[in-house]
C-alpha cells in the first residue's frame, strides 16, 4: 500500500512576503524558460513569428529589437506541413 502525501497550501500573504530570485527572460522583457503556447487567428503570422523567435534565441540575437539569451530550443509546429514551413 503506498503513503499518501500530505497538501501543504501556502497563503498569498506568504508568497507576496516571501523573497525570490529574479527571473530570467529568454527574449528580454518577453519570455521567460518553460512551455508557452501561442494562439491566435488563422494566417496571421504566428507560426513565421515563432520560428523567427526561435532561430534568434538558438542564435543569440536580437528579437524584435530585444535581447535574447541564447540556447536551446524546441519548435513543435504540430500543425504545419513540412511544405508549409
Amino acid at each position: 500500500m503506498t503513503e499518501r502525501k500530505k497538501i501543504k497550501f501556502i497563503s498569498s500573504v506568504e508568497i507576496m512576503n516571501t523573497p525570490m530570485k529574479k527571473q530570467r527572460f529568454i527574449v528580454d522583457g518577453m519570455i521567460y524558460p518553460g512551455i508557452h503556447i501561442l494562439s491566435g487567428d488563422p494566417k496571421i503570422g504566428k507560426s513565421w513569428m515563432m520560428m523567427d523567435m526561435c532561430l534568434a534565441v538558438a542564435k543569440g540575437e536580437d528579437f524584435l529589437g530585444r535581447k535574447t539569451e541564447r540556447g536551446q530550443v524546441v519548435y513543435m509546429a504540430l500543425e504545419d506541413t513540412f511544405v508549409s514551413l
